[in-house]
């Protein structure tokens, strides 16, 4: 949970900085990159949770050879994806510059189609770092598993930081340090993993049993059916009312995004767990009993908090101005949240 919960604190305390040097139109780009990053999520088909679940499988059945090629399989997709994110990527840059798609001004439009082909190349990365971030959670070493999932986007946030301090950097500067923090974190998961499996050894094999792609083909359509809900509204946004008006609503989005994933963040840490009970031929029900327990009561808790503290905490961390843009969207967001 701290893994999840802390960038997206940290984030949201230091939005009015970014606001502040980068400027309203600026930041609706900026959130307009973090949504390009989110929604292209529906091309990961689920390999980082069938990573989870098969590597946590073949433990619990002790088959080293097993799990070495879970996440070989992984890698040989995650190479194809990175292709296509490119492709992506190429595409929209030349869709955004060349035609009216998101009714962006024409003196934003470059730097849209720029942004929006360098945050392809940070999903690209990204579907790397979920293979690991997997694989480690499977093997319950949780500390891993946050410092590269987590550990990248606080050291970006942190040099952005820095670098809008001293050097007033373009919004294309700061993705690029983005990208390049992010490929530094790959390199050092790829070490971690070969000290974790030091037998491994890179073989392009495209041969996946069935229960495998079928594990990851559902977990897919789950995260495509919350993706579409989660993401589609902010190009409506865009379309209609614009950057300015985007920035303030995907940066409440945002945040509920996040405050969702912390709440369900209990199940994936036991998700290893059940996997290795059913490889034992052990009932799990009491354990997800639990689980359903302190979720339930811990997200009804939390958003009864935020919504009677939502209206101190917004007008003390933001100027009057950004708070009235967002304070109208948060009973609505946090309705949605009680029924979800």
């Amino acid at each position: 949970m701290a893994d999840i919960f802390i960038y997206p604190v940290l984030f949201f305390v230091s939005t009015p900085f970014f606001i502040h040097h980068l400027g309203t139109e600026q930041f609706g780009i900026w959130m307009l990159v973090n949504t390009v990053v989110v929604s292209m999520q529906v091309f990961n088909f689920g390999i980082g949770s069938s990573v989870l679940k098969n590597t946590a499988l073949y433990i619990g059945r002790q088959e080293t050879d097993a799990k070495a090629r879970i996440v070989n399989s992984a890698i040989i997709i995650t190479m194809l994806l990175f292709v296509l994110s490119v492709a992506v990527g190429v595409s929209g840059f030349f869709l955004i510059s060349h035609s009216d798609i998101f009714s962006i001004s024409s003196a934003y439009r470059p730097v849209c189609a720029r942004c929006f082909f360098l945050a392809t190349l940070i999903v690209a990365i990204k579907f790397f770092e979920q293979i690991f971030t997997g694989y480690f959670k499977a093997l319950e070493q949780y500390k891993i598993a946050a410092v590269l999932g987590s550990g990248n986007r606080l050291l970006g946030l942190a040099l952005n930081i820095v670098l809008l301090v001293f050097a007033r950097p373009s919004i294309e500067e700061i993705l690029l340090v983005i990208i390049a923090v992010n490929s530094v974190f790959i390199v050092i998961a790829l070490m971690l993993f070969r000290k974790s499996l030091p037998r491994y050894s890179f073989r392009f094999n495209f041969k996946i049993p069935r229960h495998e792609s079928s594990f990851a083909l559902i977990s897919w359509f789950q995260s495509l059916a919350l993706i579409l809900t989660f993401q589609s509204d902010r190009y409506f946004i865009l379309s209609y009312f614009g950057l300015v008006t985007l920035g303030y609503y995907a940066l409440v989005a945002t945040m509920f995004n996040h405050i969702h994933m912390g709440f369900s963040a209990i199940v994936p840490w036991l998700s290893p767990k059940f996997t290795k009970l059913h490889a034992q031929d052990i009932n799990g029900i009491e354990l997800y009993r639990i689980a359903e327990r302190i979720v339930t009561v811990f997200s009804a808790a939390a958003l009864i908090v935020l919504y009677l503290a939502y209206p101190f905490l917004f007008r003390w961390l933001f100027d009057a101005d950004t708070a009235s843009h967002i304070l109208p969207y948060m009973k609505c967001f946090i309705l949605f949240e009680i029924f979800f």
